[in-house]
């Protein structure tokens, strides 16, 4: 999802489509996990998944990994306060066991991608 969208973006219709289906399972996927049902889900769901892989594609682009890891966070920050998963929704512990959870599941990209984040 984030190395795609500027070639799909210029890509044949069937590759937009592809990538409308892949990016509408991420979005279901969001809606299903929404815990502040308090607001459209289906469009904030659509707002956290936008700004997961604008947010992504953004950092990779910049060359100051202080810079894009401040963003990163910053995205992830909003995502999960849009999500209910925030610490000003009131779930503060559930914030910190999902960041606790990402950070396991998902350690430092360029640890094992050199190159990742950085404008080639």
């Amino acid at each position: 999802m984030i190395a795609l969208p500027s070639d799909v973006a210029r890509g044949e219709r069937k590759a937009k489509r592809a990538f409308e289906v892949v990016f509408g399972a991420m979005v279901r996927f969001l809606d299903r996990d929404m815990h502040n049902r308090a607001h459209d889900t289906r469009a904030t769901a659509q707002a956290i998944a936008a700004l997961c892989v604008g947010g992504m594609v953004v950092a990779r682009a910049m060359d100051d990994r202080e810079v894009a890891d401040e963003l990163r966070k910053a995205c992830m920050d909003v995502a999960l306060q849009l999500g209910g998963q925030g610490e000003n929704a009131g779930n503060s512990s559930g914030s910190e066991a999902f960041r606790a959870n990402h950070e396991t599941l998902y350690p430092d990209p360029t640890e094992a991608y050199p190159t990742f984040g950085r404008t080639l």
